[in-house]
């Protein structure tokens, strides 16, 4: 089966991922074609998603065009969902830039902060964990207790 994503013009995002039958991709240029994409954005021109309306105040992104993508990420990126976009120069999807100082890693094609993800773990704890974009650091938490993740002695410390 062949995965189409359906992309917003504007902002190259990700707004849903279709199946489409490999027979029906043949018959209208084959993979990664635009004859494929062509045949794809006529077929779905009026099956609007009603969650996607709902996204954008009930009314549909009025235009949006439809590329293939791959589930196995050996062509064009990651395999993308919603909030993903499309690189059309690099002709790939990449994941989603969840913060401005989140830099494209070039061999994931996910967006990674400027510190490393620290596991949540400390001692019998379990934290939930969440980038601070204004102090460029990770925090972690319990129900009642807060931390600062020191990359410097790679441990948690009390907040």
């Amino acid at each position: 089966m062949a995965h189409f994503a359906e992309v917003r013009t504007d902002t190259n995002e990700v707004l849903r991922v279709i199946v489409i039958n490999n027979k029906d991709v043949d018959a209208n240029g084959g993979d990664y074609s635009a004859g494929a994409e062509a045949w794809v954005t006529n077929l779905m021109a009026n099956a609007q998603s009603e969650s996607i309306k709902e996204i954008y105040g009930g009314s549909y992104p009025s235009d949006i065009y439809w590329k293939q993508c791959s589930y196995n990420k050996n062509n064009r990126g990651i395999y993308p969902g919603v909030g993903c976009k499309y690189n059309a120069s690099a002709d790939r999807f990449e994941g989603p830039q969840y913060f401005p100082s989140w830099t494209l890693n070039e061999t994931t094609f996910m967006y990674e902060a400027p510190v490393p993800e620290p596991s949540g773990e400390h001692g019998d704890k379990y934290l939930q964990t969440a980038w601070d974009e204004d102090n460029q650091r990770w925090n972690g938490n319990t129900d009642d207790e807060n931390y600062i993740w020191n990359p410097s002695t790679s441990s948690w410390e009390d907040a």
